[in-house]
């Protein structure tokens, strides 16, 4: 373990992998908890109930893209710390829980979901600085336009447009500013295109490295694929037999691959015509939670609800490593993008 980086309350463990030594995984996890078999309080979720809580968990994590910095999330609180654990900025406070953070491709924006369930989830948008601080604790823009909590985001590579989505079943796009607000008010900002035909709660989203495809995952069993320009749906990948919660872009922009409650990875070659499933695999002992590829396309990483995080060769879909089990639930993974 390469360090434990201290997020407010809870745990959040910064660990290095595979060749190169400057690569990191990031483990945001419940820390102190005695658990029992149930449901959680992000509704909808199928994990377990934590009976008894020591510390808050730390919720969503995310590096930034030149891998000087991380953000993580604990109940209403926001932290960035450098690579050593140090804070990075001044802290941040938000209305309601935090239920995932993004950064923008550039640099510029860091974007935060937050609010309570069964009420309007929001989505705030704070300023970074060039070193990839929080320029401000406060939010510099919020996007409001979501019925319920919002659980998956997701930047546009040109970083000029956000993907959200969550528990009212709608994906919302936004136009992000380039600048903040002329005064200290935060902005606010509304949608500019609706995609809606998840049947259930979203959980994942990711844009196509070129930008021209949104790929949406969610508790109806489908992966679904759509154009980002005219809003529309191309099609349907439908293989899973449970719930989807991760979905995630090969660099190549070829493949895709999504994982959740059946405990499966699927890699499906993806064309304009459709999607051909190459790869099926079974992953973990408990659902995939989380999947991301390494920045060169070699490696696929993956988190389950069985406390392992696991690698994987992405053209063969082999098993590389599995790190060890973590003591406790682990809720989100990021991986440093150098």
């Amino acid at each position: 373990m390469k360090g434990v980086i201290p997020a407010i309350m809870g745990m959040a463990l910064l660990l290095p992998w595979g060749k190169v030594a400057e690569s990191y995984l990031v483990l945001a996890q419940v820390s102190g908890l005695e658990r029992s078999a149930g449901r959680a309080d992000q509704r909808g979720a199928k994990e377990a109930l934590p009976q008894q809580r020591k510390e808050p968990p730390v919720t969503a994590a995310a590096w930034h893209p030149s891998g000087k910095t991380c953000a993580f999330a604990v109940r209403q609180h926001l932290r960035v710390c450098d690579t050593q654990g140090r804070l990075a900025g001044p802290a941040a406070t938000v209305a309601g829980r935090i239920t995932a953070v993004q950064y923008d491709p550039q640099g510029r924006w860091l974007a935060v979901a937050h609010g309570e369930i069964g009420r309007q989830g929001i989505v705030s948008l704070l300023a970074l600085t060039s070193e990839g601080r929080l320029a401000s604790g406060q939010p510099a823009w919020v996007l409001e336009g979501h019925r319920d909590s919002v659980y998956a985001l997701a930047f546009h590579p040109s970083g000029t447009l956000l993907a959200s989505a969550g528990y009212d079943r709608d994906i919302l796009l936004w136009e992000i500013p380039r600048s903040t607000p002329a005064n200290a008010i935060a902005g606010r900002i509304k949608p500019v295109r609706l995609l809606k035909d998840h049947s259930d709660t979203v959980y994942g989203l990711a844009f196509h490295p070129r930008g021209s495809w949104l790929a949406s995952a969610g508790a109806d069993r489908a992966v679904k694929i759509w154009d980002t320009t005219s809003g529309k749906r191309l099609y349907t990948l439908s293989e899973a037999t449970d719930w989807v919660y991760t979905v995630t872009w090969h660099p190549d922009g070829r493949r895709l691959a999504a994982g959740g409650v059946d405990r499966s990875i699927r890699v499906w070659e993806a064309l304009p015509e459709g999607g051909r499933l190459i790869h099926s695999v079974f992953a973990h002992e408990g659902a995939v939670l989380r999947l991301v590829y390494s920045a060169d396309g070699k490696l696929l990483i993956s988190l389950g609800e069985d406390r392992v995080v696991k690698i994987w060769d992405a053209q063969k879909m082999t098993e590389v490593r599995a790190l060890p089990a973590q003591p406790e639930s682990v809720l989100a993974l990021a991986v440093r993008p150098d």
